[in-house]
């Protein structure tokens, strides 16, 4: 079995279109970013096979074949130009993801571990507990409580959406466009060879 990797961001131009833990074929929308995350984050949350490993919160992949890194300055935002994912291309805005409301529930988005700096990936909040028992086992977890806790309003909403997860993110069909009918002339017809 080979890995082959890209020293750049080159694997990112196309987002997988389905979810790879899933039954085959369970649609994910990667112009829909906040419901993908969503979708994923059910699956950290809720899925045996996964739960408690610390999986990309993107695309499923284990922790180290991705990487998202923050921007050093300003508000959080993730640094494309560093981080590498598959799913780098699924778009989503970090402000809004990070929050959980009732229309949006999830709220699982890279954040910079307290414990390794900026310098390091920054690991998926819903991974954050996993990370600090497994990277840093000496680490007050109740320090960082807040950030890696979930409210029980996120977790019921987390959950339904686990419930539903097969239904995935839908991806829109393209319409085929109306146009008018081809009229073929008396001249042109094929009904004249017959004659």
């Amino acid at each position: 079995c080979f890995v082959c990797e890209a020293n750049d961001n080159s694997i990112a131009i196309d987002a997988p279109r389905t979810c790879p833990v899933c039954p085959p074929n369970t649609p994910l929308n990667p112009k829909k970013g906040q419901p993908v995350l969503a979708h994923n984050a059910a699956h950290l949350l809720f899925d045996p096979a996964i739960r408690g490993t610390e999986r990309c919160g993107m695309c499923l992949n284990p922790a180290p074949m991705c990487e998202y890194f923050m921007k050093k300055t300003g508000p959080p935002k993730i640094d494309i130009s560093r981080s590498k994912c598959p799913s780098l291309a699924v778009k989503f805005t970090y402000s809004i993801a990070a929050k959980s409301v009732s229309a949006s529930p999830c709220s699982n988005v890279p954040v910079n571990c307290a414990v390794c700096g900026v310098e390091d990936p920054a690991v998926w909040r819903y991974n954050y507990l996993h990370h600090l028992r497994h990277v840093h086992p000496v680490a007050p977890e109740e320090k960082y409580r807040s950030i890696w806790e979930l409210s029980a309003a996120e977790t019921t909403a987390m959950k339904a959406i686990w419930e539903t997860r097969e239904k995935g993110v839908p991806i829109p069909q393209k319409r085929a466009p109306k146009t008018a009918p081809l009229v073929i002339s008396e001249a042109h017809s094929s009904r004249l060879s017959m004659r």
